[in-house]
């Protein structure tokens, strides 16, 4: 990796993996919500608030860098417009850890995609954390 400092400007490959990233994470704050509203299993619920917890962190690490570099942030998905909190469950509690273990998945495989492609160092040490918050969850 060719090392570059912060001061250097965030590469097509950075911005489009951190827009990428805070994308799906507010797609997946919207689930996880619904989920939180019908889940019965009380093993089950603190899995999905650690869950919203780190989408939630990254969407704002990743607001914080678009800020610094004067870049738009997404949209994305905001709850108020895509969840209706008082709508009926739709799936179990199976199927709720189901779901994260494949979110969970997918972020390691789209945020090690993130390590590779990354020439700064600050953004490669936070899709190196991004993957490390994915194996824990």
């Amino acid at each position: 990796m060719v090392e570059m400092n912060k001061a250097s400007r965030l590469t097509s490959a950075e911005i489009s993996n951190l827009w990428n990233t805070y994308m799906n994470d507010s797609l997946n704050i919207c689930m996880v919500t619904h989920f939180l509203q019908t889940v019965e299993d009380p093993d089950v619920k603190p899995l999905l608030e650690e869950t919203i917890n780190v989408a939630r962190g990254h969407l704002v690490e990743i607001e914080t860098i678009f800020q610094q570099e004067e870049i738009p942030k997404p949209v994305g998905f905001p709850i108020e417009k895509h969840v209706k909190l008082n709508a009926p469950r739709l799936f179990t509690d199976v199927f709720y850890m189901a779901y994260l273990l494949h979110m969970s998945k997918f972020g390691m495989t789209a945020h090690a995609g993130g390590i590779t492609l990354a020439c700064r160092k600050d953004i490669h040490d936070l899709f190196h954390n991004y993957v490390e918050e994915a194996i824990r969850l």
